[in-house]
């Protein structure tokens, strides 16, 4: 099911310019998308960062963000107050309905451990991510909410998505078992992959 989604998804990108990690410019994503009022899911929000700058782009975008640690959405609310149109659900997007353990992210400065540091969190417990950014660490699990990517548009009546924007610290493919349904009704994806 999810090889024909990716076989349709590649057939409608013949033609359109490849995207290489990091070059996902405003004019590109305005030239996509097409249009100043789209419908964006993004998954793996932290603070808002991106969030604001999608509002930027597409000023009558609807954005659904989706954020599971509290220190992120604590910021996350400061930095977004004010755009319309944006939805903020503390929680994730997995490849299940009910819990699921989240391992929260800390970064080691010195010798000593802070709570600085909530950009690498996940679902998935790390393994690759310690080698290449030892001065990361990540403390117990904590038990968070979580939907599928199917089940959750299926609540919300959502029947078409413009963009989806994922960073889910090597929950890529728990996402995407979630979401062969919705995955068929998404003009376009972008995400960072890792391990």
């Amino acid at each position: 099911m999810l090889r024909h989604t990716f076989s349709n998804l590649a057939q409608r990108l013949r033609g359109l310019p490849p995207i290489t990690p990091g070059e996902l410019s405003s004019g590109l994503l305005t030239q996509l998308i097409g249009k100043d009022n789209p419908l964006i899911i993004e998954i793996g929000a932290n603070d808002g960062t991106h969030t604001a700058w999608f509002k930027k782009l597409f000023p009558r975008s609807t954005i659904h963000c989706f954020e599971p640690d509290p220190r992120a959405t604590a910021r996350f609310v400061i930095k977004t107050a004010g755009l319309g149109g944006v939805h903020l659900h503390q929680h994730v997007i997995s490849d299940r309905m009910g819990e699921i353990d989240f391992y929260p992210s800390a970064q080691q400065v010195g010798g000593e451990d802070t709570n600085s540091w909530d950009c690498s969190g996940s679902i998935r417990r790390p393994t690759l991510h310690l080698e290449v950014h030892p001065h990361i660490q990540f403390g117990d699990p904590v038990k968070v909410r979580t939907f599928t990517l199917d089940e959750w548009c299926h609540q919300e009546t959502i029947s078409k998505i413009d963009f989806i924007w994922m960073d889910v610290q090597g929950a890529e493919l728990d996402v995407f078992a979630g979401a062969s349904e919705t995955l068929r009704r998404v003009n376009f994806l972008y995400t960072e992959y890792s391990v």
